[in-house]
């Protein structure tokens, strides 16, 4: 009887003694083991990706565990893989602030548990045309140039209110800003600096930032500098010092008059000296011709008058019945009485008649 209690009491602290075992070396046969989840939540262009891991309290994976994740209003169950990971992606809502949430209920073996991360969807942003031009396209140094421009989206849509930032590699070239109108367009006058040695070409950098609605855009624009021609001055003459008795120098006509203050040719409009000539020589020929014709019609009269050559010398006369006209070279004339009729010695008129 005694040896039977005996045993008894020996099987009952066996007993005891290897629960005890069991329970400090599993843990998880007297309650639910603690988890930890982690969750990453990254958007896109166009979707959002939700992934996470589940881990027991040693760091191990816990495999199977069947999780739920939601965004903006949508849940999704997810299962967690060999290596405790899980992911899904959800579509992109409107801009603005969601959270996103992983969450596992629990169950007899492993406690509940839930993690959440705020996410903010940016508005996608567009990117935007920008076209310039320069005028004039050849700049003179020192003087202005004009840069125009039109910023624009790709359906043709005019962006306004945008700030243009103007800077150019021409070294001192201030930077300036300018805000496009309605249209889009906007414009920007610039001075081009005097540089030595002048270059061959300026390039202005045209930039916008961006905004919450359309991405920064920077386009560059160049345009040739050419150096103006330099006006030659004219060297002052002051007053002489005589320095001598004067010497009186000539220089051989040249054909061309200059300016004495600058040495330079003076320009002659000679089309009025030649129509002086032209007229004086019209004149002369018209002279010239009435003398022939008034010659000729002297000439005419006299043969018209039967005339004929009397006397000696240079004087010759006209007979007519009671008197003789004599004329000479001269264009002088007198009027004698008829000639006498020779005598009967066939003498002719005597001599102090022709006086």
């Amino acid at each position: 009887m005694r040896q039977g209690v005996a045993n008894l009491a020996r099987f009952a602290v066996f007993a005891l003694f290897t629960v005890a075992l069991s329970v400090i070396g599993h843990p998880q046969a007297m309650a639910a083991q603690p988890v930890m989840l982690t969750l990453d939540c990254t958007p896109d262009t166009t979707q959002l990706h939700v992934s996470g891991q589940v881990v027991d309290a040693w760091g191990d994976p816990v495999v199977g565990l069947n999780l739920t994740v939601s965004f903006a209003g949508t849940t999704q169950p997810v299962s967690s893989d060999d290596a405790g990971w899980f992911e899904h992606s959800f579509p992109l809502p409107a801009p603005g602030a969601y959270t996103c949430t992983a969450f596992w209920v629990g169950n007899s073996d492993y406690n509940g548990a839930n993690a959440s991360k705020p996410v903010t969807i940016q508005q996608k942003k567009e990117t935007p045309l920008l076209e310039l031009s320069v005028e004039p396209a050849v700049g003179l140094m020192g003087s202005q140039v004009t840069i125009t421009g039109i910023l624009r989206t790709a359906e043709w849509t005019a962006i306004a209110g945008a700030t243009m930032t103007l800077s150019s590699d021409y070294g001192d070239l201030e930077t300036k800003t300018a805000v496009t109108v309605a249209d889009g367009s906007f414009a920007v006058v610039l001075k081009l600096p005097t540089k030595t040695p002048p270059p061959t070409k300026f390039e202005v950098t045209v930039t916008f930032a961006g905004s919450s609605q359309y991405e920064p855009v920077t386009k560059k624009i160049s345009a040739a500098v050419t150096t103006p021609t330099p006006t030659p001055t004219p060297t002052p003459s002051g007053p002489r010092t005589p320095s001598g008795p004067a010497t009186a120098t000539t220089t051989a006509p040249t054909g061309e008059a200059t300016d004495e203050a600058t040495g330079e040719p003076i320009e002659i409009d000679t089309s009025s000296m030649v129509l002086v000539e032209v007229v004086f020589m019209i004149v002369a020929a018209v002279g010239l011709a009435a003398l022939v014709v008034l010659g000729i019609i002297a000439n005419d009269r006299r043969r018209l008058a039967g005339g004929e050559r009397r006397g000696f010398g240079t004087d010759f006369g006209v007979e007519d019945d009671d008197e003789t006209v004599v004329m000479d070279f001269q264009g002088s004339s007198r009027t004698t009485s008829p000639l006498p009729a020779p005598n009967d010695a066939g003498d002719g008129p005597p001599d102090d008649w022709f006086r």
